[in-house]
């Protein structure tokens, strides 16, 4: 295949996707009672990167609700992403702009009203995780930091380690429910 021909498929891909998540939207609309968001409310973005499939939401760093793909996966996976990835997406979408506990907080990820929105509202059989072949995604590395508590020594990523730095954080240990601190 040439460029242009690889280019104009993934661009096509990218139009259906952007059609396909209006009509599950639209079709949310139909079905669950008091969801209002329409098609254009939810933006649909092709910048994942890594391992991940998709992220569906409130992006509240961003333009509100949406939808991420990683074009990679979508391209060498089209069909599957027709099949569950786009609807597991859109379903978390729904959840989070639908659904709100009593006590304020969001419902699990991937629990009961997500199940409910993938089998009821959009056909499909829920599932957690995808299986395809990430081999040639380049995965970011993330340093790690030991820490250590009353019990053991752990590894914390550079994400929580500067969260503490900058005071936003305490981690503890599960086990024996210590403060870590920096060896």
């Amino acid at each position: 295949m040439t460029g242009n021909h690889t280019t104009s498929i993934s661009e096509t891909r990218q139009q259906i996707t952007r059609l396909y998540v209006a009509e599950l939207i639209n079709k949310a609309r139909e079905q669950v009672i008091g969801f209002t968001l329409k098609p254009e409310d939810v933006f649909v973005r092709f910048d994942l990167r890594g391992t991940t499939a998709g992220q569906g939401g409130y992006f509240s760093d961003e333009q509100g609700f949406g939808v991420k793909f990683n074009l990679h996966l979508l391209n060498e996976n089209w069909q599957d992403y027709l099949d569950e990835t786009i609807a597991h997406e859109v379903a978390h979408v729904v959840v989070t702009a639908q659904y709100k506990h009593s006590n304020g907080r969001r419902p699990k990820p991937h629990g009961r009203e997500w199940q409910m929105v993938m089998r009821n509202v959009f056909n499909t059989e829920p599932q957690r995780t995808h299986d395809y072949d990430v081999a040639a995604c380049r995965v970011r590395t993330v340093k790690r930091y030991k820490y250590k508590c009353s019990c053991r020594t752990h590894m914390l990523t550079s994400i929580r380690h500067n969260r503490i730095l900058r005071g936003e954080q305490v981690y503890h240990c599960r086990s024996c429910k210590g403060t870590l601190t920096l060896v």
